[in-house]
């Protein structure tokens, strides 16, 4: 954490602040353009930075820390390649007084810039953008080629010697391969990740190794820098694990060294971590290597860490690698706070501040190795002349390695029958008749075709081009731009088909098998993964699930377990045990459920069935457009269906000539219209209406015009009678017509 006084410390931890920022911009003709709020689009200002790129706890992290912002006023020229230098001022009260905090020096990428009227958006990256420039063969201590990059690369080293000897393995020499160390940035990240630290540039524009450590108190309760209380975060999530690195290991010279180191508290979760091939080691025997390695992890073991998420209202004295402790609120461990390292974060002016504390999962010494992807930068900065380089992932670096050893010459022994193919593993019975085949394994073949790959046992390719075959048992014969892994599987003609799994077969072309057990013949551009599925005679056809069968289709869709169609045209089944189709050709049904069924001629007409156990037979007689199943194991039904003509048949099994249940709605309906009606027309004719709670009687007659409405007591609510009346029926007098 950047250094600040009480009265910072006390004020930036309030609700509400006063705060500005000022600098300035200079171009790449030297001109100063003074910097403030005014310049800068409110809500625009962010730096973000990082221990690596995945932003995890972790060792050897050489990244740039970005800022990002939306200027006004300044032309896209003048930012084109300029230097940016910020200060972050926070006032003392209602005072002109302030307290400042350098927020860093950046450079303008000029590819980043955008504009949008007066205003121009950019990103820039702070100085370690000059460490990717091309590495020389040197050699010596860590410390002394940590000097020689920062001195190459125009940047200041801000570690002091006694501080860097201080770190672990710091006395190790080395010599650097510049086939896998190609730029200054690779040289820091192998130092780095053995002295158990990351890179970062500072405030004031220097390098510098950071510990990945703690300071504890004589309780050996971990000291952080700042408290981050409840009432200013906005948002928090944290793990309930508190995480200790107690292994690592590196993949060297095809084996696996490690450093282990035993701890025996149960509250504690232990990880392992993989660490990069490091070529700085290449001088050291597997003991030695395994020496540093337990170097670095009694620094790192050192560390207890709570992962976390959080946002708040922001202090940009913090700096990645600090440790802080979030405190009520949300936080509701035992203790009442999580404690952790920040291994990424994100300030923002007049915006939250994200913090957060990511741990890599434990790693099994069989798993991959991780990848670190650097990022490249445009822009040539500082009085450096030489040519940037585009920065290479760790993996294209260990393969440019390997060019280096073998030469030009290429690898593993040439075929008598083909000198442009050639054999590893050089077991007996391999054969490659064509060009440009690679043979690996025992009892291979591969004859006619070009570029073609074979890996394993007993595999064969035939008259192949482009083709890849890699496993136990594998046969592709006559195929094109194929591709077959796993075990027993088979593809015979086509082209252009992928089988993976065990036991599939695949005769066609333009198809993806993936799976077990699947089945496609004669059947192109279709995919299959599952089981046991089988798609013979289509196209266009996708299968996912177990046990399901297409045949004689096209354009078709299957995906469930134990379906079946036979069908021709744009069908789908989703579901369970669902059939389309029969002896008689069906087209564009779409069944959805369990157990359905549609194998009647549809006529061609479309058909989209839902629910279970649909009634299928009497499709014959109403061609049914939409049906809904509501039948079981014991009898099939339907609760809903629509034909064709419109009709419409729900609570009851189909019957043929059966009645329209919703005749007798549209009867009563019709009733009651005329009813309101006849009210209505009385009322608009000045006849008397006349409300009666019984039948009508001759007692009644009033002797000129009357309308009689036969009610029911008024209702009742609460208690209470509301006037309302219920009208059972309508009587008039013969003088109304």
């Amino acid at each position: 954490m950047y250094t600040v006084t009480e009265q910072y410390s006390q004020n930036i931890a309030k609700a509400v602040r006063t705060t500005a920022v000022s600098g300035f911009i200079k171009t790449k003709s030297g001109e100063i353009l003074t910097i403030n709020d005014s310049s800068i689009k409110t809500g625009s200002l962010s730096i973000s930075s990082r221990l690596n790129s995945s932003g995890d706890f972790k060792p050897g992290g050489v990244y740039s820390s970005e800022l990002s912002a939306i200027f006004l006023g300044i032309s896209a020229d003048e930012l084109n390649g300029a230097r940016i230098t910020l200060n972050f001022l926070l006032y003392r009260g209602d005072s002109e007084e302030y307290d400042s905090v350098p927020l860093g020096t950046f450079y303008v990428d000029g590819s980043t810039i955008k504009r949008r009227g007066t205003a121009v958006s950019l990103k820039a990256d702070d100085a370690l953008m000059n460490f990717d420039y091309p590495a020389e063969a040197i050699s010596g201590s860590l410390h002394e080629l940590a000097v020689t990059a920062c001195e190459r690369c125009g940047v200041p080293l801000r570690t002091s010697t006694e501080e860097f000897m201080a770190l672990p393995n710091a006395d190790i020499t080395a010599e650097v391969d510049t086939s896998r160390v190609q730029t200054w940035r690779d040289l820091l990240i192998f130092i780095a990740m053995l002295t158990g630290t990351f890179v970062r540039i500072d405030r004031t524009g220097g390098l510098c190794f950071v510990s990945l450590t703690c300071e504890r108190n004589s309780g050996g309760v971990i000291i952080p820098v700042r408290e981050i209380a409840g009432n200013i975060r906005s948002s928090t999530e944290f793990s309930d694990d508190t995480t200790r690195v107690t292994r690592l290991f590196m993949r060297r010279g095809g084996g696996v060294i490690s450093a282990e180191k035993n701890y025996s508290e149960s509250s504690e979760k232990y990880v392992a971590l993989e660490l990069l091939e490091n070529p700085l080691l290449n001088g050291l025997s597997d003991s030695d290597a395994e020496t540093a390695l337990g170097n670095t992890l009694s620094a790192l073991s050192v560390c207890l860490n709570r992962a976390y998420k959080s946002d708040f209202n922001g202090d940009p004295a913090l700096d990645t690698g600090d440790y802080v402790r979030l405190r009520g609120g949300a936080v509701d461990t035992s203790r009442g706070y999580a404690t952790g390292m920040i291994t990424s974060q994100v300030w923002r002016y007049h915006g939250k501040h994200t913090i957060q504390c990511s741990l890599s999962s434990s790693i099994p010494p069989e798993e991959s190795v991780r990848t670190f992807a650097l990022r490249a930068a445009d822009a040539t900065v500082g009085t450096v002349s030489k040519m940037r380089v585009q920065p290479k992932s760790q993996l294209e670096k260990e393969l440019d390695a390997l060019r280096g050893k073998t030469g030009t010459g290429g690898v593993g022994k040439a075929a008598e029958s083909d000198p442009t193919s050639e054999y590893f593993n050089d077991y007996e019975h391999n054969i490659a008749e064509g060009n440009y085949h690679h043979v690996e394994g025992r009892n291979n073949v591969i004859r006619g075709g070009t570029a073609t790959h074979v890996g394993g046992e007993s595999n064969q390719a035939y008259n192949t081009n482009y083709s890849i075959v890699s496993g136990i048992s594998n046969v592709c014969v006559n195929a094109f731009a194929s591709g077959i892994c796993g075990a027993s599987n088979e593809g015979n003609g086509g082209q252009a088909y992928f089988i993976l799994g065990i036991g599939n077969t695949c005769s066609a072309y333009h198809t993806l098998v993936s799976g077990s057990g699947n089945d496609v013949a004669d059947a192109d551009s279709s995919i299959i993964s599952g089981r046991d599925n089988i798609c013979k005679d289509g196209k266009w056809s996708l299968v996912q699930g177990t046990d399901n069968t297409i045949k004689q289709s096209y354009s078709s869709l299957i995906i469930g377990e134990k379906n079946t169609m036979y069908t021709y045209g744009a069908s789908a089944i989703l579901g369970e045990n669902n059939t389309v189709g029969n002896s008689t050709e069906v087209k564009q049904v779409y069944l959805i459920g369990r157990e359905l069924i549609v194998e009647k001629d549809n006529n061609a007409n479309p058909m989209l069935v839902l629910g279970q156990y649909n009634q299928d037979e009497y499709m014959d007689t109403h061609r049914l457009a939409f049906t809904i199943g509501n039948g079981s194991a014991k009898g099939r039904s339907n609760c809903f269906a629509v034909d064709y003509n419109g009709n419409v048949y729900c609570n009851k099994i189909i019957e043929t000539g059966s009645t329209n249940i919703f005749e007798k709605v549209a009867a009563q309906s019709d009733a009651l219209t005329a009813q309101a009606r006849a009210i209505t027309a009385a009322a608009d004719a000045g006849i008397p209406i006349v409300l009666l709670d019984r039948d009508p009687t001759a007692d009644d007659l009033t002797g000129s015009p009357c309308v009689f409405l036969q009610c029911e007591d008024a209702a009742v609510v609460k208690g209470e009678s509301t006037g309302i009346f219920r009208v059972t029926d309508i009587f008039a007098e013969k003088g109304v017509q």
